[in-house]
């Protein structure tokens, strides 16, 4: 089984691309809501996680990012962890899978 709430996804786009157009065509710039990403629930549950080795720290202002199982429609791919800019004020959560009634729940990672 795979729900993707693709409907509300697409109202969601559009209706931020429209105010977009909107702030840009009166000269004026708004903090548009986030947009959701679609819910992916599948009762195929991802592999262990691969044992990654963290390469060097680039350089100070960078976090570890671990890498991850995203869900391609028929399979589970690997996504390998990265160094990203570290955005003051905020922790970084990895992206995770969680079991519910049944199924597996993916969360994209996301600052917190």
């Amino acid at each position: 089984m795979l729900n993707i709430s693709n409907r509300r996804s697409r109202r969601s786009l559009v209706a931020a691309a429209a105010l977009s157009l909107a702030a840009t065509a009166f000269g004026a710039w708004t903090a548009l809501p986030a947009v959701a990403a679609p819910l992916i629930e599948i009762e195929i549950a991802p592999p262990a996680p691969q044992v990654e080795v963290v390469p060097e720290h680039p350089r100070p202002g960078f976090v570890w990012v671990r890498g991850y199982w995203r869900w391609e429609g028929h399979r589970h791919i690997w996504v390998k962890g990265t160094w990203m800019k570290e955005r003051p004020g905020h922790h970084w959560v990895d992206a995770r899978w969680t079991p519910v009634g049944g199924h597996y729940r993916f969360e994209e990672g996301h600052w917190d």
